[in-house]
């Protein structure tokens, strides 16, 4: 939950349930039922990603550096699309959300871009990937499908994460933004999200309670994860935000004492 503030751009009910776009200086907002924040974008800077957990999901490009085939599951307010769009703009991206209300108000209020290569598809993501003829193409496949309750009920399953590695090609990545308030429920989904996949690593979103969760059909690719801090750098100034900082909390979260104690030289002697 968050405490909502600022200027009401619009307000509708999709089957019953509130939606809202507010404005709070330069940040313009998704809220679902009054005070559910569901994306947001810096009206100055929308190419940045605002929200920290948008963040987390795509240090998945420290694996997958340039992705050239991408999958989105929950569109939101189109951050991630505008951001995929931007730094790779040659990347054919399939957006997917069963809301034509949300993919319209994306597209409008937000300026979510939505020609090609990005393909924007109104459907079930349960249902997209059941009949989609580009299995094993995705380097990259983003889950965040989120409403007013929580994860989406068909998305966060067994079989949907199964079908999610059925459709990475060999080195690709995903990446599942988890949530949820019952600790039974956040067990569950971190049990399917895990069943299918080789590896995984989970990353908590700091002063935050989502969790980020990047699954590989290889073993866990810690080379390409935990890079010197120059070429951390590099990247963050790049793409905006702090990678070194998620690098570290992904260590301290997923190695034992002995691993980062051996990861701190590694990077120390490369620096």
């Amino acid at each position: 939950m968050t405490q909502k503030q600022g200027h009401i751009v619009h307000s509708d009910f999709f089957n019953d349930h509130l939606v809202e776009i507010v404005d709070n200086g330069d940040y313009r907002s998704l809220y679902f039922a009054g005070n559910v924040l569901q994306s947001r974008i810096s009206l100055a800077l929308p190419n940045n990603l605002v929200l920290f957990y948008t963040r987390y999901m795509m240090a998945a490009l420290l694996v997958q550096p340039k992705p050239e085939r991408v999958l989105l599951i929950g569109i939101g307010a189109g951050a991630l699309v505008r951001f995929l769009h931007h730094h790779f703009p040659e990347c054919m991206l399939d957006a997917v959300d069963n809301s034509p209300q949300i993919i319209k108000m994306a597209m409008g209020y937000f300026r979510m871009p939505h020609t090609p290569p990005i393909s924007i598809h109104c459907c079930d993501g349960f249902e997209f990937l059941k009949i989609s003829k580009n299995r094993k193409d995705y380097d990259l496949i983003l889950v965040d499908a989120f409403d007013e309750n929580g994860m989406s009920k068909s998305i966060y399953t067994s079989d949907f994460f199964r079908m999610c590695h059925e459709s990475l090609q060999p080195e690709g990545i995903l990446s599942s933004n988890i949530w949820s308030g019952d600790p039974q429920e956040l067990s569950d989904v971190k049990n399917a999200f895990s069943e299918h996949s080789k590896s995984r690593i989970y990353i908590p979103v700091q002063q935050r309670g989502n969790i980020v969760g990047l699954a590989f059909n290889t073993p866990v690719p810690w080379h390409k994860i935990d890079r010197p801090q120059k070429e951390l750098a590099i990247l963050s100034n790049r793409y905006r935000f702090d990678l070194a900082e998620i690098v570290t909390i992904a260590k301290k979260n997923n190695l034992n004492i002995r691993q980062r104690v051996g990861s701190f030289f590694n990077t120390y002697l490369t620096d």
